[in-house]
């Protein structure tokens, strides 16, 4: 079955969100080392976040990254922009099993407005960019074995 959203989705963003796609199912788990910063718990692993993932495809795929909130003030949360229709990749969602989701730039669309943008500034830290920096060279290779 044709889901009605694919006729608001251009060939190019499409190709897009397949690519993450696979990108995202062949990726392997990233260790981040032991948490030292209470992000988990202390001793526990640094859980690979949302903000690392966007920024890491956005690195290797050249498409934009948008930092907000998801639904609520209190959800903070990253994502992807296509380029053509500015179509949401979520390519780590929130609480779900399963994803990438691409969310339809529509006015009509209810799940388009649950993602607000908005400077979040405790993502500007040394720390946060090394995490980032390993996770993008996790996708650099999971690219290059999947030959995409």
């Amino acid at each position: 079955m044709k889901v009605y959203s694919l006729g608001f989705v251009s060939e190019e963003d499409l190709l897009i969100f397949k690519k993450i796609e696979r990108i995202m199912n062949a990726m392997p788990d990233v260790d981040l080392g032991p948490d030292t910063d209470l992000v988990a718990k202390v001793g526990e692993k640094i859980p690979v976040s949302c903000h690392m993932i966007a920024r890491g495809l956005s690195c290797n795929l050249g498409l934009e990254y948008k930092d907000g909130y998801f639904y609520d003030m209190g959800w903070n949360h990253s994502w992807l922009v296509t380029p053509v229709s500015e179509h949401i990749i979520d390519p780590y969602p929130w609480g779900a099993l399963g994803g990438p989701l691409l969310i339809v730039n529509d006015r009509f669309n209810p799940s388009f407005r649950l993602y607000r943008e908005e400077f979040l500034p405790y993502l500007n830290t040394d720390t946060f960019y090394s995490q980032v920096e390993i996770v993008s060279e996790a996708i650099k290779n999971t690219i290059q074995e999947l030959k995409i």
